[in-house]
């Protein structure tokens, strides 16, 4: 079973120690491999720096750890279901926060702030417990807005947290979620890497492999643009994504909705 170090406050991000948040740990140490619980905790501490560094603050600390400590639990197989694993995930946490007697409207916040954690230009738009996760997991997974944060600061973070060969374990994780349920990553930013993988997609709504569209100049870049940033990460090969390969920079574009200009205290 993993363990998470359990401390007080982190790079001047004070960590909840309720027993809601204790209950947190407790179910990600539970369920989850080392390498997610770790990304799990960077998550909320870069998603709390981040949002401080663009003049927001966090309404409710206990709500907003038990999403990020949550946030990839529709990843790992005691909670994967038939959806996407955002929302398997947040299915999954909002269960645990009503049997924790949190309030409905509370568990409801949670259950937004998972599944929408993917959502580039729909969560940076939401309550600061859902832009926390959002930003949190987008520094840690794909990079943006790192070169903002003090180096000192960054080796702190991951002298607690290592990443432990984080961008291959991720990948390998996100794979197998595709093979096992390739039918609901259609129009999602994991569609094409359920492809790269092997995947047919099945579905009233499916696009087979070698039958895709040509996408139209006003169509939405979501998924290209998690494709690409995806690729540019090294979370799959650039050589193996065609997608990608055509996605280039400028499908960057739509991940850059969160607010721009982050801006970390150096002190």
């Amino acid at each position: 079973m993993a363990t998470i170090t359990r401390l007080e406050s982190l790079a001047g991000v004070r960590i909840p120690d309720t027993p809601l948040a204790k209950a947190a740990v407790d179910l990600l140490e539970a369920t989850s491999p080392q390498f997610i619980c770790n990304h799990c905790v960077r998550t909320y501490v870069f998603g709390n720096l981040a949002l401080r560094s663009i003049g927001r603050s966090i309404i409710d600390e206990e709500i907003a750890f038990c999403a990020a400590l949550l946030h990839d639990l529709g990843l790992v197989p005691a909670h994967a279901g038939e959806n996407r694993f955002e929302v398997d995930g947040a299915d999954a946490a909002r269960k645990f926060c009503l049997k924790h007697q949190v309030a409905p409207e509370r568990a409801d916040r949670v259950w937004e702030a998972i599944a929408l954690h993917t959502s580039a230009g729909i969560a940076s738009r939401m309550a600061a417990e859902i832009v926390l996760v959002h930003l949190g997991a987008a520094l840690d997974f794909l990079g943006l807005g790192l070169d903002q944060v003090p180096p000192q600061v960054l080796e702190e973070i991951l002298a607690r947290y290592p990443r432990l060969n984080f961008k291959s374990a991720f990948r390998d994780l996100l794979v197998e979620h595709c093979r096992r349920n390739p039918a609901a990553q259609i129009l999602t930013w994991t569609d094409e890497v359920a492809r790269t993988a092997g995947c047919t997609l099945h579905g009233p709504t499916a696009i087979r492999p070698h039958r895709r569209p040509q996408r139209s100049p006003g169509m939405p870049t979501t998924r290209l643009a998690f494709t690409s940033a995806l690729t540019k990460s090294g979370q799959i090969s650039s050589g193996t994504c065609p997608l990608a390969k055509r996605a280039g920079a400028r499908q960057q574009s739509c991940l850059r909705s969160a607010p721009a200009g982050l801006r970390f205290n150096r002190k």
